[in-house]
């Protein structure tokens, strides 16, 4: 199985830091932590869904440099625009805001939006992180099992089959 990759949006690196020094460590011996990939926002205007597992943005360093304009509806629009970006790309992501109107924790689809307490955000964003990653690990190896499942039950099918016939396929060729 491949390791996942989560993918960090942020254009302060002590986001992308406090990300990776908070991801909770699995005690099993086989489960290597994931891959992070740190890009800026500017760059996530072009993202494949196939390269990564996870995304996790940082909207308050966005909303800090709105917020030196004063426009409020610019911070509002630009949430709106990345949680439609990311729900568009079709896969999981948590976005990390510092609006308090806002509530703690909002799920719109596949994404979802926390507020930024101190000391607080990256636990819960490493912790809600690790749960995405393993059910959608989980989702993986589910769908394989039925694949192997449907390809076992057309081979026993078969072999029933075979068993069924083997006693008028044996008078058919002692008759010849």
């Amino acid at each position: 199985m491949n390791r996942p990759t989560v993918l960090i949006l942020s254009r302060d690196p002590a986001f992308s830091r406090e990300i990776t020094a908070n991801w909770p460590q699995d005690l099993s011996l086989h489960a290597n932590g994931p891959e992070f990939i740190v890009l800026d926002e500017a760059f996530s205007g072009g993202l494949d869904s196939g390269q990564y597992d996870l995304a996790i943005t940082d909207a308050s360093s966005a909303e800090k440099m709105v917020k030196k304009k004063k426009d409020k509806s610019q911070v509002l629009n630009l949430n709106q625009d990345t949680q439609q970006l990311l729900a568009a790309a079709g896969k999981p992501a948590i976005v990390i805001h510092s609006d308090p109107a806002a509530d703690f924790c909002n799920i719109h689809g596949p994404v979802i939006g926390l507020r930024r307490e101190p000391g607080l955000w990256p636990a819960m964003a490493g912790l809600l992180g690790r749960e995405i990653l393993r059910r959608s690990q989980a989702e993986s190896r589910a769908h394989e099992s039925e694949k192997t499942c449907a390809a076992a039950l057309a081979e026993a099918t078969l072999g029933r089959y075979m068993v069924e016939m083997r006693t008028s396929i044996n008078n058919a060729l002692t008759t010849v």
